[in-house]
């Protein structure tokens, strides 16, 4: 009885298995149909090379750092930087390929077409993001098909396109006012439910323009600018091809937020040809609600790529003063909120910029700052710690904006010549008194004659007295500020070869260090007469950078 109970059972399960099995062969593989529907819908933008690094490796491509300085007055240059929005943006979201994914929004209504392989006309429908399930998929027969989807990012009703073959339909009159996504993908469907996943890409560009003004310069309370854009494309279905029946007219970015030293705008989309050189224009500017500058320069040959994202920097930096065959920057090196710049002034520096302008110079940590980390027992036994001062240290001049800048070698200091003294009392003399710490009168100098790298008319190239300051450091914040030691009555300055070693006498870091000690007087010296006998400077001492160009 037991043994009849368990095959009846058996027989019954069996039935029912076969049964459901038949149900759902019925709905989804009636007559070899396939049935297909949405499951996942993606956004992606088209991502940077990071094998191309110039223009000449990968002409007007549009794909790599496009940097430019145009003059803004005889102190300040603006540096331009158009880079494509990294790659690191894809540990935000998932990513395929070498794209930057993120779901589309819900809501946002996309068109999907089905063509053969040989581009004839099958069918569409319009999906909404989150309510696929309220649209019945595709059903077909078992094969490959060619699925076409585009969308404009948007909640409106996309009308139906003509039941014609791909190769000759189109999309027209698309207002760049909107984002316009596209995907061309063959697909193989099997009988029964096939669920397929959408990737679309923009087609236009995003670019994102951020206006930087150096610390010292103060808040940016104007900003009007423009870059030229096509107001509607035509788009090929075939393969997602624009062309620009219209003449390029100005778009205008919009600066939600002003009066701080960094603005910047909400994203502003264009489109133009594949390799067409835009050009931005600065139409307003104005600091601190001074006058507003109307008549700066337009910044040409842009390339700017269909379906890129772009962030769009301008920087305001200090110029500088052609000395001995370089530009020298005007000010020492200042890292301040995160912005690597040059101070316009030489006169700010002294104890009272110790954190923001004084470098440590061996530090292994990278990006380089003012003040790193240097732990209590960094310098214990010191003449025995490894590794040595590096023979090539990290240059945080190449961290202002535009990548021009560099620290100085030991020879452009010595190109620079003899310089004159003028004491505190403003007449060539000694180099006497102490530090400025940002007062423009009434301390000694030492100067070399130059040039306004932008005007070309005579200027001083000035250096005041720096002194050297020597404190642990630990998470960039001084232990001891209190008990700081700070010798104020030198002018030091680093250079990036200025390394040598160890000295046998008492096994001491040194460092060749361009310098001007307190006894120099009168207008025979180099910064280099009294480098033999610098003290001995130790791993923990910081002074400041002044940074160099070419011309």
């Amino acid at each position: 009885m037991k043994t009849f109970k368990g095959i009846f059972s058996f027989v019954i399960i069996t039935a029912v298995l076969l049964s459901t099995y038949s149900c759902k062969k019925d709905t989804h593989d009636k007559d070899g149909i396939a049935l297909v529907k949405i499951s996942t819908v993606q956004v992606s933008h088209v991502e940077s090379n990071n094998n191309y690094r110039t223009l000449n490796d990968m002409p007007h491509s549009g794909l790599i750092d496009q940097v430019k300085e145009i003059s803004f007055n005889e102190d300040y240059n603006l540096v331009l930087s158009l880079k494509p929005i990294s790659q690191v943006q894809k540990a935000q979201g998932a990513t395929r390929g070498s794209s930057v994914l993120s779901p589309m929004e819900a809501g946002v209504r996309y068109r999907v077409l089905v063509f053969n392989t040989d581009n004839s006309y099958v069918d569409q429908k319009e999906f909404i993001v989150g309510k696929e399930g309220n649209t019945t998929g595709f059903e077909l027969k078992p094969g490959s098909y060619r699925f076409v989807a585009y969308s404009f990012n948007n909640s409106t009703a996309i009308p139906e396109v003509a039941p014609s073959p791909l190769d000759g339909l189109s999309l027209s009159n698309i207002s760049t006012s909107s984002a316009l996504l596209y995907m061309n993908r063959e697909v193989a469907v099997q009988g029964g439910e096939n669920l397929l996943g959408l990737v679309l890409k923009h087609r236009f560009s995003n670019i994102i323009l951020s206006m930087e003004a150096a610390s010292e310069l103060g808040r940016i309370s104007t900003v009007k600018a423009s870059i030229i854009g096509e107001p509607s494309v035509t788009m090929s279905l075939l393969d997602g091809t624009l062309t620009h029946p219209n003449t390029p007219s100005p778009v205008m970015f919009d600066f939600p937020i002003l009066n701080l030293s960094s603005v910047t705008s909400t994203p502003t989309m264009i489109t133009n040809a594949e390799t067409a050189k835009l050009e931005l224009k600065i139409l307003e500017i104005a600091l601190n609600d001074g006058p507003i500058r109307t008549d700066l320069a337009n910044i040409t040959d842009l390339v700017i790529r269909p379906g890129v994202q772009y962030q769009l920097t301008l920087t305001i930096q200090s110029t500088g003063i052609t000395v001995g065959g370089n530009v020298w920057a005007k000010g020492n090196l200042a890292y301040v909120n995160g912005v690597y710049f040059n101070r316009s002034n030489p006169e700010e520096t002294g104890y009272a910029y110790h954190a923001s302008d004084y470098w440590n110079f061996a530090s292994a940590e990278s990006p380089l700052l003012p003040a790193m980390n240097m732990p209590e027992d960094y310098f214990v036994g010191l003449e025995a710690i490894a590794p040595k001062i590096p023979d090539v240290i990290q240059d945080p001049c190449r961290l202002v904006a535009g990548n021009n800048w560099r620290m100085p070698t030991l020879a452009d200091f010595a190109a620079l010549g003899n310089f004159t003294v003028i004491n505190s009392a403003g007449v060539v003399g000694s180099f006497d008194g102490g530090q400025p710490n940002g007062a423009k009168t009434g301390f000694a100098y030492i100067y070399f004659n130059g040039v306004q790298a932008g005007s070309g008319e005579a200027e001083q190239l000035r250096f005041y007295k720096t002194g050297r300051k020597r404190f642990t450091v630990s998470n960039n914040i001084s232990v001891n500020d209190a008990a700081h030691n700070f010798n104020d009555t030198d002018a030091h300055y680093m250079a990036i070869d200025g390394t040598q070693g160890v000295a046998s006498a008492n096994k001491n870091w040194q460092v060749h260090m361009p310098m001007i000690v307190d006894k120099v007087s009168g207008n025979t010296r180099n910064m280099l007469y009294y480098r033999l006998n610098d003290p001995y400077f130790s791993r923990d001492d910081r002074v400041p950078i002044r940074c160099v160009k070419s011309k």
